[in-house]
């Protein structure tokens, strides 16, 4: 629900055509590292809603808030009956309590912002991580400009879209597909056939931006 949120102003910003770009430098591959206020805006609904609604709660975002962002009043998230039942919840189990000392949030509040900034809105996501006592129990990936959300929750079932494309999924012996980085893919492309060719008789290798798109 925070990486639907944190969606919404991400797809708002766009909208609105005022990202406000700066570089925060560059990646290990000389590409541009892009910041937009997409990314802060995301950052700061998501960190401070789960904040306001589970006081004392580890978070840790990819961005960092600000003196003004601290000072803004955030509401909790609210959990109605209707957004129980929508279908990207509706697997949820309930009833469940942890200990919050026991949780840590990790968030990404825009991942594929170089796309994001030149309009590839296709691959742009919001995730949210959840660990318990360091080990990663729960996973989020939304989808914010098509309103899709993916999630898994180790031992406690997972959103019926993934289970959809786990039922549908046809894995042959003659195919291998490998997804891979757009913007800094290096020579993966070349290795990957080179390495697999004699296993398999086609091989697709495609180029895709962000990690909550590709997985």
């Amino acid at each position: 629900m925070a990486a639907d949120g944190g969606g919404q102003e991400v797809v708002r910003v766009f909208n609105s055509n005022a990202l406000h770009m700066k570089s925060k430098g560059k990646t290990r591959e000389g590409v541009n590292d892009v910041l937009t206020q997409g990314d802060l805006l995301s950052h700061r609904l998501m960190v401070h809603s789960l904040s306001a609604s589970f006081p004392g709660l580890r978070i840790i975002s990819e961005e960092h808030s600000s003196v003004e962002d601290n000072a803004l009043e955030i509401t909790p998230i609210h959990v109605s009956d209707e957004l129980l039942y929508d279908d990207k919840y509706s697997k949820l189990p309930f009833g469940l309590e942890i200990p919050l000392g026991e949780l840590t949030v990790w968030v990404d509040p825009l991942d594929a912002t170089k796309e994001y900034s030149e309009g590839l809105t296709k691959y742009v996501t919001t995730m949210v991580c959840i660990a318990r006592n360091g080990e990663p129990i729960i996973g989020v990936i939304h989808k914010p400009f098509s309103s899709e959300t993916y999630w898994s929750w180790k031992g406690n079932g997972m959103s019926s879209n993934i289970e959809s494309a786990l039922k549908t999924y046809n894995k042959t012996k003659d195919t291998f597909r490998a997804i891979v980085s757009r913007s800094h893919a290096g020579d993966v492309d070349s290795i990957i056939k080179k390495s697999l060719s004699n296993e398999y008789k086609d091989i697709e290798v495609i180029p895709a931006a962000g990690s909550g798109y590709k997985t």
